[in-house]
């Protein structure tokens, strides 16, 4: 390879940082994801303490309210994991990309026929990240039915202390969510 060719030169380091873009998108997902799972378990923590109150005796509350708690945790519990398990995916997803991109540079710069390999870990990286998307879906999802039970029980706790004028409203809405 001609080291006095500033194309050559050019083409190389362009093709190194291609992977660039997709290594910047699973660094602003990984903070995203660390900053859900973050919130995730300060939920779990609350949940927690609200329920050992309740166990205690110190501040009773509701078998329907007790029932949602131990729902949200359980559910809570399962998007931790689910996050984690992201997380982890991403920075191996990282990896691999920036191993792509190291790759490209090796291959250009010994002359190689081993082309085969910053195409595999491109595949392996972009599988991985689609695995990623995947489990973060599924968070979301898990996540939007622990909102709406405890949207739904503060509906119906709060039924009975709204204004007479917006009853109606509300047992409409009440009984479109079922």
């Amino acid at each position: 390879m001609p080291f006095d060719d500033p194309a050559a030169i050019l083409s190389i380091l362009s093709a190194m940082l291609t992977p660039a873009i997709l290594i910047s998108a699973c660094a602003t997902l990984s903070i995203s994801t660390s900053a859900r799972l973050i919130r995730a378990l300060e939920r779990v923590r609350e949940l927690t303490r609200l329920i050992e109150t309740h166990v205690r005796g110190v501040d009773a509350l509701s078998d329907e309210r007790l029932k949602l708690l131990f729902y949200q945790l359980e559910r809570v519990v399962r998007r931790v994991r689910l996050l984690q398990r992201a997380l982890a995916l991403l920075y191996v997803t990282l990896g691999s990309f920036v191993a792509t991109s190291i790759a490209i540079g090796l291959v250009q710069l010994t002359n190689t026929e081993y082309t085969w390999l910053p195409l595999g870990l491109a595949m392996l990286g972009a599988a991985l990240f689609l695995l990623t998307c995947w489990l973060l879906v599924l968070e979301t999802r898990i996540a939007l039915a622990t909102v709406r039970a405890e949207m739904d029980f503060a509906l119906r706790v709060g039924a009975e202390f709204v204004p007479e004028d917006l009853r109606g409203r509300l047992r409409g809405r009440m009984s479109k969510r079922r």
